[in-house]
């Protein structure tokens, strides 16, 4: 009964105005998140927020943090907007091939400012450039194939001289995207975490941190915990933790004697 009451008065505050939502204040969606309803953010209903959902996967994780993204590593971050070179391992990713034929990327510009579908079509082995400069980049997926369905080789995505791989759409999982639990703040946003879930696919103990980096700042440890064996394991705020924008933001993991796989996301809103 509780969260009915909560849910009807959420849609009391946001309620509608000639058949469109009204904002509704940011103190207003922290107190859906204290209550655990995300519903109405989640459903993109709540006007001037946008959820956030990032998942990340790291199947050879060492036993020194490494960030959850497929490429393994720490993640390279780019100090000025490149156009990103993009090139598969297999001609036949190319918009005459059986392969993939587009794929998007998810970041942001020289500025900033969020893209969230920049399509680049692929050339197979040959290079090809994306149209926006890119000073960030988390994520990068397979939207058009040919009658493979998938892409037929790893795809690289990389910095302007492609000796900095950045993304990677890799030929074995089958995921067709790059899972990479990182996600930078846009300019003028503020985001709001709302949860951490992760698990783990061995059985080793697996230390998850969030690591956070504000503009002009050094990185620092903002949170963290231990999986011991299988999962998922949820972490959830019951007070968002805020960043500020151009805020980098990592999930991180290292597992005990290396050789780890771990999945991880977070989620929350930025506005």
């Amino acid at each position: 009964m509780k969260k009915v009451l909560v849910s009807v008065l959420i849609f009391a505050i946001v309620g509608l105005v000639h058949g469109q939502w009204t904002q509704l204040s940011t103190q207003d969606a922290i107190n859906a998140a204290l209550k655990n309803d995300m519903t109405w953010i989640g459903k993109s209903a709540v006007y001037g927020k946008t959820p956030i959902y990032q998942i990340g996967i790291n199947t050879a994780v060492a036993a020194t943090d490494e960030d959850v993204t497929i490429q393994s590593g720490v993640q390279p971050y780019l100090n000025y907007g490149q156009t990103l070179k993009i090139v598969s391992s297999n001609q036949a990713d190319d918009t005459s091939g059986t392969g993939a034929t587009c794929i998007v990327l998810t970041g942001l510009d020289s500025s900033y400012t969020y893209y969230a579908a920049s399509k680049v079509y692929l050339g197979g082995k040959d290079t090809v450039s994306s149209s926006v400069k890119f000073v960030r980049i988390w994520d990068a997926k397979v939207t058009v194939a040919g009658t493979g369905g998938i892409n037929d080789g790893a795809i690289s995505i990389t910095n302007s001289t492609g000796d900095t791989v950045l993304a990677l759409i890799d030929s074995t999982s089958g995921y067709a995207r790059s899972p990479m639990a990182l996600l930078t703040v846009p300019d003028n946003k503020t985001f709001y975490m709302t949860s951490i879930t992760a698990q783990t696919h061995t059985n080793k103990a697996t230390v998850i941190s969030l690591y956070v980096r504000p503009s002009g700042a050094e990185w620092y440890l903002a949170d963290i915990f231990e999986i011991q064996t299988g999962g998922p394991v949820s972490k959830e705020f019951s007070i968002p933790l805020v960043f500020d924008e151009k805020t980098d933001i990592a999930l991180r993991a290292n597992a005990s004697g290396g050789a780890g796989h771990v999945t991880a996301s977070f989620a929350g809103w930025w506005e």
